[in-house]
Formats: structure tokens, sequence, C-alpha cells
């Protein structure tokens, strides 16, 4: 798979300039790793369902780390204004990430998923 590909695509996701987004390479270059992989050893790396999954996880990381929890909130003088929709912007990038792994899932080997009994 391109890591510039997934770059590009993450760029259109999260709206930042080529140079504004060169300081969130490392986490498109670490989903790009992750897709990879999980690849099955017969998926075409260049299919852009697996560019999509990528930059999709990177995106969603990316937000995660700069969001919060989804709740906006602002104060002035002794009025103070709260907005949560009950369905947080998190959650709304978590769906939107599984979609895109959903539509590659045929193309991911998913073989080392298993539940083990842990002790304790």
């Amino acid at each position: 798979m391109n890591p510039d590909q997934v770059f590009c695509q993450f760029l259109l996701f999260s709206g930042l300039s080529p140079e504004s987004g060169e300081n969130w390479k490392p986490l498109c270059d670490a989903a790009t790793a992750r897709i990879s992989a999980a690849m099955r050893t017969d998926a075409d790396p260049n299919d852009p369902r697996l560019v999509l999954a990528a930059a999709g996880e990177a995106y969603c990381q990316y937000h995660l780390m700069r969001a919060g929890d989804g709740a906006q909130s602002f104060k002035v003088g002794d009025i103070s204004v709260s907005e949560s929709s009950g369905v947080s912007f998190a959650d709304e990038l978590r769906a939107m990430r599984d979609e895109l792994y959903a539509n590659a899932a045929g193309l991911l080997d998913c073989s080392f998923a298993g539940l083990w009994k842990v002790d304790g």
C-alpha cells in the first residue's frame, strides 16, 4: 500500500493543508502499517478500499487526539451554554472508520483475532 496515497486521503478527510498535515504523517504511516499487516496475501495492496480504511483509521485517531469527549461548552459571565447531542463526534468517527473497514473486509485477514481465557 502506498503511504503517500493514504496521506493524501487523510488530508482530504481532515481538510488540512499538506504543510499542516505533515505533522500528522507518522499517524498515517502507523495506520498504513496496521492495515498492511492485516492484508490478505492475495489482496491487491493498491485497492482503494485499503487506502480508505487506512486513511479513515488515521483520521479517527487524529480527531480523537484533538477532540476531547464530544461535548462543547462555553461561558460568558453568568451565562453558560453547553451542547451534547447524545451521539458524540467520537462515536460518529468510529462508525465512519468501522464502515471503511467493513468495505475492505474481504481484503483483510482476520485470522489473528481470537478469544483467550485470562486467569486472574
